[in-house]
């Protein structure tokens, strides 16, 4: 067996092969085209193939790993932490050029293949789900930022607005900031324009009276110049704003369509507090390959959920009094997928209203001390488990059998659960 190490770039890939001890064999550079691509494969074949080659990278290069995955090649991702590591093996004076580090990652897979995950692709539906999720996901983000410039600019200018207490995207408030952009017509608004406009955005729960009385507020004096200013602005974040919001609902639309034909949509679902968007990102995102191989352990780890462990020194006990030498920590992991994470602590409090075993799990964490991002993160935990077993399984999750079958282990939180 042979191991290749690949330093991918923008322009030109850097390829070291070594032998089966971790021995130089050769390097090269490839270019970042088709043809030099095509190359690439072929001079693979003639060095051994996809059944004497192993291949190691560091994850990023899409185009190159999708040629190489076609081809039958058994890739293996090294992330570049790890990489760094490696390195510092090798080169103890911190020195870094792409020929080293093509090495430095072909000597890693030679000497710890058996510590490496190997890339398993998903299937082509579940990666259009997962990139459709995260363009998604950038639109959701560019429509926070254009939405905290909008709130920051009313601020200036026009605060009697942020008084209806509606979120910066809302339809509602977007169409009443186009019909009154400043103060001056906003006091000049009458009932009856006001419920055409509500009637419209079909915001039911809004009263016409009392969005009225919020205009008609008294108002701060703003320069002339500054409020022309400002209110061109504010209008033209507003049609920016209202432009994300169609384009959000349009990719979910998609999103719909496509996730109606996967085979783990009834599954995913099943479990409590996952809408469409979190089952994409965590359960699709986790990978039925990745759940099907590794420990539940393994994949709590890939999800963030687990936490990380630092102690070191030791402990005595001397006359009934216990001594800590060193330090003991439990932090939040940070080597992860981020967004599976942020996934993952958002289904975990969606679970906390609907979920009753969730509610007292929650509710016992924060008794015992642990903050609110801490004791979601520790029932985020409890989920992704569960996840596991469900694809595992291949059964759907239960909420009540789940309950008894706490109550049936002894956990006193769950024992007056109904």
């Amino acid at each position: 067996m042979k191991y290749i190490g690949i330093d991918w770039g923008g322009e030109v890939h850097v390829v070291a092969l070594v032998g089966t001890s971790g021995e130089a064999i050769e390097e090269w550079e490839v270019e970042h085209a088709p043809e030099a691509i095509g190359d690439l494969l072929d001079r693979l074949d003639g060095i051994g193939g996809p059944s004497g080659l192993c291949i190691a990278l560091e994850p990023g290069s899409p185009l190159l790993m999708a040629q190489l995955i076609e081809a039958g090649y058994r890739l293996y991702p090294i992330n570049p932490k790890q990489a760094d590591r490696y390195r510092d093996r090798y080169f103890v004076s911190g020195a870094k050029d792409d020929r080293r580090d093509a090495l430095v990652l072909a000597r890693a897979l030679a000497s710890d293949i058996d510590q490496m995950r190997r890339l398993e692709p998903e299937s082509d539906l579940s990666q259009e789900l997962l990139l459709r999720a995260h363009a998604r996901s950038r639109l959701v983000q560019q429509r926070v930022a254009q939405g905290n410039r909008l709130r920051d600019l009313l601020k200036r200018y026009y605060p009697t607005l942020l008084g209806l207490k509606r979120k910066m995207h809302d339809p509602l408030l977007l169409a009443l900031l186009r019909a009154y952009p400043d103060a001056d017509k906003a006091q000049r608004s009458f009932r009856g324009r006001i419920a055409k406009i509500i009637k419209k955005q079909r915001a039911r729960s809004v009263s016409p009276t009392a969005v009225w009385e919020v205009l008609h507020r008294p108002a701060f004096v703003v320069p002339r110049a500054d409020l022309a200013a400002h209110r061109d602005e504010a209008l033209d974040l507003a049609v920016q704003i209202q432009g994300l919001n169609q384009q959000i609902r349009q990719a979910e639309e998609r999103l719909e369509l496509l996730f109606e034909e996967h085979p783990d949509r009834e599954l995913l679902l099943s479990l409590t507090g996952m809408g469409m968007n979190i089952a994409i990102r965590v359960g699709i995102g986790l990978g039925c390959n990745r759940v099907q191989h590794l420990k539940p352990s393994i994949i709590q780890c890939h999800a963030g959920s687990a936490p990380v462990t630092r102690s070191t020194g030791r402990k005595r006990r001397r006359k009934g009094r216990s001594r800590q030498y060193g330090s003991h920590r439990v932090h939040m992991r940070r080597a992860c997928n981020r967004d599976i994470q942020s996934g993952v602590n958002q289904w975990a409090g969606a679970s906390l209203i609907k979920s009753a075993w969730a509610r007292a799990f929650y509710s016992q964490a924060r008794a015992k001390g642990m903050g609110h991002n801490t004791a979601l993160r520790a029932l985020g935990n409890k989920w992704v488990k569960i996840l596991v077993a469900v694809m595992k399984t291949r059964q759907p999750y239960d909420e009540d059998r789940h309950i008894r079958d706490l109550q049936a282990a002894g956990v006193a939180w769950a024992q007056d659960l109904a």
